[in-house]
């Protein structure tokens, strides 16, 4: 099994007993979400993750159940070949200002030095190198099979993401900032000025970090993106509670219309109502949103 390394030396060991709760990596996952088209961090970034996994998130984590192909479905999955994505999608940062940057000879090479500033807890650099992803190509074919399998056959689930594409590279980095005006201190045996390229190079070695919330850098461990469809009520049944719930809201309740229409509509769905013959009138698929990053958060 390949092996990770985390750069716990970058880690500020005394802040980390000191503070209560980790630093949010929410804009790190939004960022990434909006940045590369819709691409979601597993959390950690390590963790496995299959095409046609079928999963919850709770927790802050992806919790795969299980995966479509074991459910002997009648329409066979395509999936693609290895898809080279835009490496240029993959290399962003929030809140980081290079402040320093120089290149000095040391005996036969010339190594570079520079300095990181973050301006908020939460900022960050993330690099990948040489991304690729494979997709499910016919999910509208095999969609409402597994409609049926997932809330009415084999299972009974409400709420459920599948997989439906993988991103991943072997060569990446991510570090975050625990509070503003951290600092990471790295020199690399390369002459550039690039914060990137300093940063992702092989010899890149750390030199001084504070408040650093976390750095990882593997070149030999996998990180996993996805893309997912999550299970939602259909258009026509929102359409047909959303009456219901219009209906029912006059008088003393009038006031309160827009607290029921904040809820989930399913709640509503009585418990001999939703069966085998008419679960493909509540039911539909979308594609996963910001909504959904936020429960990683």
């Amino acid at each position: 099994m390949a092996s990770c390394f985390y750069a716990e030396q970058l880690v500020d060991l005394y802040a980390l007993k000191m503070r209560k709760t980790p630093v949010s990596r929410e804009q790190f996952y939004r960022e990434c979400y909006l940045q590369t088209g819709g691409w979601i961090p597993m959390a950690p970034l390590s963790q496995a993750v299959d095409l046609g996994d079928f999963c919850q998130i709770n927790r802050r984590r992806v919790r795969p159940l299980g995966n479509i192909l074991n459910l002997n479905l009648i329409e066979e999955v395509l999936v693609s070949e290895a898809l080279h994505l835009n490496p240029d999608d993959w290399q962003f940062s929030v809140g980081i200002q290079q402040v320093f940057c120089a290149t000095e000879q040391q005996q036969s090479s010339e190594w570079t030095k520079q300095v990181l500033e973050f301006s908020k807890p939460g900022a960050f650099m993330f690099y990948g190198n040489n991304p690729r992803a494979q997709l499910i190509l016919n999910w509208s074919q095999f969609k409402e099979e597994i409609t049926l399998k997932l809330s009415q056959g084999e299972f009974n689930f409400r709420e459920i993401y599948v997989i439906t594409g993988v991103a991943s590279m072997a060569d990446w980095g991510l570090v975050i900032a625990a509070k503003s005006g951290a600092k990471l201190e790295t020199s690399a045996q390369i002459r550039t000025t690039d914060s990137f390229d300093l940063l992702n190079h092989h010899s890149c070695m750390v030199e001084q970090s504070n408040d650093i919330e976390s750095f990882e850098k593997s070149n030999e461990c996998t990180n996993n993106f996805f893309r997912a469809k999550k299970l939602v009520l259909s258009d026509q049944k929102k359409e047909h509670f959303t009456r219901q719930v219009l209906r029912n809201c006059d008088g003393s309740f009038k006031s309160r219309s827009a607290d029921w229409l904040n809820t989930d509509l399913l709640n509503r769905v009585e418990a001999n109502e939703l069966n085998l013959a008419n679960c493909l009138e509540f039911f539909d698929w979308v594609d996963v949103s910001l909504d959904d990053v936020e429960k990683l958060c």
